[in-house]
């Protein structure tokens, strides 16, 4: 019986293909004399380098899970080689073997950086007119749009421009509706006030790109690079932004009614005053975000990363944050009243003048937390952590405090009126 190591590539694609079980079907190797990567075979392995030749028995290599192959030209394995991803040959074909430290961005980029390839049907060059770029569109085909094209008169609604590049073109106002963006690159593009209602834009970078008051109303950004991004003001109702690269984008005031933002990384970004009501956001990161004055009802943040976040005035009455974390947060003055905050960690976050009426913070971890003159009345602190939290002048009227670990917590002028303190350590 052949082991793991020692089955081809072939046998492991159709195995992928036949069954779709995912298998550990590549391994990378150092050379030991060199430091340099080493050509893996089924038995054998070579460096290129030195000339060094290995058993593969003897050799303590990594083994990174395959998620998927690709079949990819054979014309940018070379490049996708340089980028330090899984490129080996099969049956005469080329195969991008996807792992789960991939990013389909990384071949996007490639894309966008071969513009002579077969699939590149021309290039847009600055003073072509409005009838030429419509024509090179309804044509088909991959298209570069070189920067300083004018696309006054332009319209793309509803257009095919899969892999196209913008990169800083002037879409100041363009219709985009229902358009195709997909594994495009625009970044840099000026996108201000433009029409991409319901455009497609998943796996695309629009890296450092403006798109002030730009209409994104159900735009599918599914997985797309926005970092960088000026979002400011912009239309983002019902929008897919589901694992969306959004660190240090500028969404102040942006509306964001019921987008899906799970998963999505907003490292840094700035949404202050963004409209967030209904907006899923699951395990999204949102450390050392600006989200003060936010508001929106029924927003779901549960299980997302708010480390360090400044929501300083946010109004989020009923918010879902059950196991978020908002260590060392910045909440002062926050409404979350009704919150869900079930095991959610707060250890050390400024809470002062908080509103948390009614809100349910069982097992939560309000270590070191500052509620000063905050509200927590008829609030479920079953069995949370308070030790050494300040509670001065904190209303706790009617408080459920079962259980509640009080180790080293300051009190003084606090409301106690009615809260239960059964098993609580004090």
């Amino acid at each position: 019986m052949p082991t793991e190591k020692q089955k081809s590539l072939t046998e492991h694609i159709k195995l992928s293909v036949m069954t779709g079980v995912y298998y550990p079907n590549y391994y990378r190797g150092e050379c030991p004399k060199c430091g340099h990567d080493l050509r893996v075979g089924t038995v054998v392995s070579h460096c290129g380098a030195c000339g060094g030749e290995y058993q593969n028995n003897t050799l303590d290599m990594e083994s990174p899970e395959i998620h998927e192959w690709l079949k990819v030209s054979p014309r940018i394995s070379p490049l996708l080689e340089a980028g330090g991803v899984v490129v080996k040959d099969g049956e005469g074909d080329t195969y991008w073997g996807r792992t789960a430290g991939d990013l389909y961005g990384l071949l996007r980029h490639f894309l966008a950086a071969m513009p002579h390839e077969p699939w590149a049907k021309g290039t847009i060059k600055a003073g072509s007119t409005a009838a030429e770029i419509k024509a090179a569109v309804q044509k088909g085909g991959r298209l570069v749009f070189e920067p300083g094209v004018d696309f006054t008169g332009v319209s793309f609604m509803g257009a095919n421009l899969t892999g196209a590049v913008f990169i800083r073109a002037n879409l100041k106002g363009v219709n985009l509706e229902r358009a195709n963006l997909e594994w495009a690159n625009l970044d840099g593009a000026n996108l201000t006030g433009a029409n991409l209602n319901r455009a497609k834009f998943a796996d695309t970078s629009i890296t450092n790109a403006t798109l002030t008051k730009a209409k994104l109303i159900s735009a599918n950004l599914g997985a797309a690079d926005l970092s960088g991004c000026d979002l400011s003001l912009a239309i983002l109702k019902m929008a897919n932004l589901e694992e969306a690269n959004l660190e240090g984008a500028n969404m102040t005031a942006a509306g964001m009614w019921g987008a899906n933002l799970g998963g999505a990384n907003l490292t840094g970004a700035n949404l202050r005053g963004a409209a967030m009501s209904e907006v899923v956001a699951s395990a999204a990161i949102f450390d050392g975000a600006n989200m003060q004055l936010v508001r929106g009802s029924d927003v779901n943040l549960e299980g997302a990363s708010l480390k360090g976040v400044n929501l300083e005035g946010a109004t989020l009455e009923g918010a879902k944050l059950k196991k978020a974390s908002l260590a060392g947060a910045n909440l002062t003055n926050v409404n979350l009243r009704g919150a869900k905050l079930k095991k959610a960690n707060l250890a050390g976050a400024n809470l002062a003048g908080a509103n948390l009426a009614e809100a349910n913070l069982t097992s939560a971890n309000l270590a070191g937390a500052n509620l000063e003159k905050a509200s927590l009345d008829r609030a479920n602190l079953n069995q949370s952590n308070l030790s050494s939290a300040n509670l001065d002048g904190a209303n706790l009227f009617r408080a459920d405090l079962i259980s509640a670990n009080l180790t080293g917590a300051s009190m003084e002028s606090a409301d106690l009126d009615g809260a239960d303190f059964t098993g609580a350590t004090l």
